[in-house]
């Protein structure tokens, strides 16, 4: 069983991904609560891989915490008068996905990259 990590994902894969609506971006998986991307998709597609990996409630806050840096980064580069909505905004998204997101969040399950392969029909 081979750990595999976000950026062990090639384009196509990910493209893969999100046609199988693994990755969907920001929001909740099925689109319950619709939220904009902004300037945070390419954060939110690592986010939900990670919760699509799984695992124990300390997997939750770290692949949570990464998403809070990723999306604190992304708005680092933004123009810096929108800098501080994005910041603030960043924080908002985590603060919700650690209050409403663990039904989302696959306990117990540690997926592989045998798992990827088996989901994308062939060898990674």
């Amino acid at each position: 069983m081979t750990q595999v990590r976000y950026r062990d994902l090639t384009e196509e894969m990910i493209q893969q991904l999100k046609d199988l609506k693994e990755l969907n971006g920001c929001g909740s998986k099925g689109g319950w609560l619709n939220v904009p991307d902004w300037i945070f998709t390419a954060s939110c597609w690592h986010h939900d891989f990670n919760y699509w990996l799984g695992g124990t409630e300390e997997d939750r806050k770290k692949a949570d915490w990464q998403f809070y840096q990723a999306m604190l980064y992304d708005a680092s580069k933004a123009v810096w008068w929108k800098r501080p909505w994005y910041r603030t905004m960043a924080w908002v998204y985590y603060k919700t996905v650690r209050q409403v997101s663990s039904v989302f969040f696959p306990y117990g399950e540690m997926r592989t990259l045998e798992d990827l392969q088996e989901l994308l029909g062939k060898p990674v």
